[in-house]
Order: C-alpha cells, then structure tokens, then sequence
C-alpha cells in the first residue's frame, strides 16, 4: 500500500526494516494520505503564511504612521494650552513655546525669534 503512494519512501523503509513499512501501513490505514497531502499542505501553509505576514507588515506600518501623526498634532495642542496658561505668568516663554511647536515654524526658530 505504501509503495503504491511514495515508492521511494517505501523502499527506504524496507532497507532499514523490512517489517516496518507493513506495519505502517497495516496499523495507521491513513498515513498514506499523510504521506500524499503533506507537501500540498506544506505548501498552502507557506503561501497563506507568507500572505498573512504581508497583511501584517502593511497594516502595522499604517498603524504607525497614524499613531506618530495624531501623537505629534495631540503633543502640538497641549503646547499651545501651555503656551496659553503661561501667556499669563511668562509671557516670553508662552511666544517661544507658540513659536515652536507652530506648524509652519522652521528649526532656525532661535535664530528668528526676536529677543
């Protein structure tokens, strides 16, 4: 039964036990399937795996960039309420700090802001 499915298995099986072939075969009736499926499977298994793998790799880097791009807008708004709360105690350091985390603001702020 088992030469029938996988010769070559079989007759590697019967050089290194000649009763053990049989017996595989006579004791567990679907290992020929096993043995017939297995690489069909194995290679549905690497496809959808490697499918699977590219949803996620797409997906997180999406995640990511939402989480980066409403992170920095939620940091930008709690400045601008702690450039409001200290236009009143500081108001210079409420200018630098409105000044700085400005959208538009460019990294030379030091240098462009006026003293």
């Amino acid at each position: 039964m088992l030469s029938d499915i996988n010769p070559k298995l079989s007759d590697t099986l019967s050089d290194i036990n000649p009763k053990l072939s049989d017996m595989l075969s006579d004791n567990n009736p679907k290992l020929p399937d096993v043995i017939r499926y297995q690489p069909e499977a194995t290679r549905y298994v690497i496809r959808y795996q490697s499918e699977a793998t590219r949803y996620v790799i797409r997906y997180q880097s999406e995640i990511v960039r939402n989480v980066i791009r409403y992170q920095s807008k939620a940091i930008r708004y709690i400045m601008r309420y702690l450039s409001d709360v200290l236009s009143d105690i500081n108001p210079k350091l409420a200018d630098v700090i409105r000044y700085q985390f400005d959208r538009d603001a460019s990294f030379k702020w030091f240098s462009d802001f006026p003293n």
